[in-house]
């Protein structure tokens, strides 16, 4: 995960415990970065559900503007 963390212009995480996670393992390498955003998604969904990439669109689209 941290090859991920030190290329990312922004760190978009579903839930606080992820958030915690990252700060707490990646110290380090997410210092120079900008906020941590929560998307308040529960973590709850199946990898690649139509759902949950259609939440992610709606939540991502004001941070993201016109890449998503």
């Amino acid at each position: 995960m941290d090859q991920f963390l030190q290329w990312a212009d922004y760190i978009f995480v579903m839930e606080p415990e992820h958030k915690r996670f990252i700060l707490e393992n990646f110290p380090l390498i997410i210092k120079d970065k900008s906020e941590i955003v929560i998307l308040d998604i529960p973590n709850e969904y199946t990898r690649n559900n139509p759902e949950l990439e259609k939440t992610l669109r709606i939540k991502l689209k004001e941070w993201l503007k016109n890449e998503i």
